[in-house]
């Protein structure tokens, strides 16, 4: 008897051990749709497919939009509704079936790998610009140190949404040019622009290596990018490069090469609440936000279902001369995490913004902007496309864009054209030495 129970205790010590490993392995062995869920579980997904029954494919427009209101930011109710204060005989939508948009598998694994040790510094810092507070600077971020892929893939906080955002990296290397106007809706006056832009990621890299950083990295550079601009024509020859630091104690730096003066000048800090080019977006807005997350305060009010664009098509943007606002747009019905941020510079040109994130991707599908003085000014929508890398993996990315200043009745319906994403560029085009030399 003693001998079968050494035999029982020999052999349930190793199956015990077993059972500890084997519970840590499905962290390791979840599939990428287990990481990163659909928006819908069954039963809301069964209801979706009834109240898709009566819409998919139906055009929405100023006779129907209160049907849908309440499933719509209220700045684009409204504005549907008085299409021709934009220049448009009608402003319209189709609605097409839900679909799910998983992450692809490199960013799925990144996150399975990194996003167990991401962790908040206890230790706040001052900057140049404010203060970053205990418990809000990811610990190791201005090394390079928290890898890639999702930081928080349950994310529960309006600042782990935040930091979730702020990884999105689009093949890690990405080509396309902006292709739209800035549109006077009063007048129908516009403003062609045409405009290359080359984007890398030195830290947060997932598809191309060396991954996660590019090394050496001696400057502590997230991510940068590099445009030219062709049109506007008063504009021709001009060429921008933006480099985006890790450490938040670094000031973005900002150059401009401009064709006229043959001069390479430096943005202030100042100047990125500045529109650009006459358009109705800030350098810090782009197609979301663009810039430290710890510069603003994030407070998550409610998730929330929308009809939002996440399978956009280029070709089917539509519009007519003078008209501020896209028409054509393809969305769905999707959840979004609703975030309110608001800058720590009391002197920013904005007072508030509210930003539509969508669940599954983490993509901006739109944002709402507040002046000082409290009242709505500027509204985002952004609609989002699935790719293919170079490398055949998945790329979910903004197909084109609409800021608009709904007190001035001016827009800029922006398209991006030939985008192509993991292809190969080179670290030291974006850099100061090569802005000069392309400029003489």
């Amino acid at each position: 008897m003693k001998c079968l129970l050494k035999r029982f205790v020999y052999c349930a010590l190793p199956l015990s051990l077993a059972v500890f490993f084997l519970s840590a392995l499905p962290v390791l062995s979840q599939t990428t749709e287990e990481v990163f869920p659909p928006c819908f579980n069954e039963s809301e997904l069964a209801k979706v497919r009834e109240w898709e029954k009566t819409w998919v494919g139906k055009k929405v427009n100023a006779a129907n939009v209160d049907q849908v209101k309440n499933l719509l930011p209220d700045t684009l109710v409204t504005m549907m509704k008085e299409p021709a204060r934009w220049g448009a005989k009608e402003l319209w939508f189709e609605i097409v079936p839900y679909q799910f948009v998983p992450q692809s598998k490199t960013v799925a694994e990144a996150t399975k790998k990194y996003s167990p040790n991401i962790k908040f510094s206890p230790n706040g810092f001052k900057t140049p610009w404010g203060e970053v507070y205990p418990n809000e600077f990811l610990e190791g971020y201005e090394k390079g140190e928290t890898g890639a892929g999702f930081p928080f893939p349950k994310a529960k906080t309006g600042l782990e949404m935040a930091w979730n955002y702020d990884s999105l990296n689009y093949g890690d290397h990405w080509f396309r040019y902006i292709d739209g106007p800035s549109v006077n809706a009063r007048t129908g006056g516009e403003r062609k622009a045409y405009q290359p832009q080359w984007v890398i990621m030195f830290s947060g890299r997932t598809d191309m290596p060396p991954t996660p950083m590019i090394q050496p990295n001696k400057r502590g550079i997230r991510q940068a990018l590099y445009m030219e601009i062709l049109e506007p024509a008063d504009m021709y020859g001009t060429h921008h490069l933006d480099v985006f630091h890790m450490d938040p104690r670094k000031e973005n730096d900002a150059y401009i090469w401009i064709a006229m003066y043959r001069r390479v000048r430096k943005l202030t800090t100042t100047a990125r609440g500045d529109t650009i080019d006459g358009t109705d977006e800030n350098y810090d807005d782009h197609t979301g936000y663009y810039n430290h997350v710890n510069r603003n305060t994030w407070k998550y009010l409610e998730t929330k279902e929308v009809i939002g664009s996440r399978h956009m098509v280029k070709e089917n943007f539509t519009r007519q001369k003078g008209q501020a606002f896209w028409s054509g747009q393809l969305r769905e019905r999707c959840k979004v995490y609703l975030l309110e941020f608001v800058n720590k510079d009391k002197e920013y040109v904005y007072s508030k913004s509210i930003m539509y994130l969508d669940t599954e991707t983490y993509q901006c599908l739109y944002k709402e902007i507040w002046d000082r003085q409290g009242k709505l000014w500027r509204f985002l929508d952004s609609q989002i496309g699935v790719y293919k890398s170079v490398q055949g993996n998945q790329v979910i990315a903004p197909v084109g864009y609409n800021y608009v200043d709904v007190q001035r009745l001016h827009g800029g319906p922006n398209a991006f054209g030939s985008p192509k994403f993991g292809g190969e560029m080179k670290p030291d085009m974006f850099t100061l030495q090569h802005l000069q030399r392309v400029g003489y």
